[in-house]
């Protein structure tokens, strides 16, 4: 599979890099131009995702549902930002996702429980279990795929 031409990044760097531009306000940022238009425009976004990721597993290639992966990935650590009081233990857990892929006892269609828990998440505040049933099912559409943790990580 192709790797694109950035440095591949763990999913703790990139929430790093997010916090620090949080933190500062960085209004060139993409990133911080979406958090400041609010958590709805967030999950418009991770929503939007989780259904390129369902098209991308019927109809595109492995390089193109990694690159759809990682950006449930990305939209799912900057919704982590709007849970302050689920962000330490939201931290440790992307640090376990840095070396493998997250799994899921999960079975039947992926890409459409991804759909479904997505839209659970807009409507509670469990984010930490969303999210990491989210990471799960990305982990385990990614093993059926054949896509690797390093080919998502060369998307981050």
């Amino acid at each position: 599979m192709a790797v694109s031409m950035a440095t591949p990044k763990s999913c703790s760097i990139l929430y790093l890099e997010i916090g620090k531009k949080l933190s500062a306000n960085e209004l060139t940022s993409g990133s911080v131009k979406l958090f400041n238009k609010g958590k709805t425009s967030v999950l418009k976004k991770l929503a939007e995702e989780a259904a390129e990721v369902w098209a991308a597993v019927r109809f595109e290639k492995p390089e193109d549902l990694a690159l759809e992966l990682s950006q449930v990935w990305y939209y799912l650590i900057l919704l982590s930002f709007f849970y302050p009081d689920q962000q330490q233990e939201f931290s440790e857990f992307l640090a376990e996702t840095d070396n493998q892929l997250p799994s899921s006892a999960e079975t039947g269609n992926l890409p459409k429980s991804l759909i479904h828990t997505c839209v659970e998440l807009t409507c509670d505040d469990r984010f930490l279990s969303h999210s990491k049933t989210l990471f799960g099912l990305t982990g385990e559409i990614a093993r059926l795929n054949q896509v690797s943790l390093a080919d998502i990580h060369s998307h981050l």
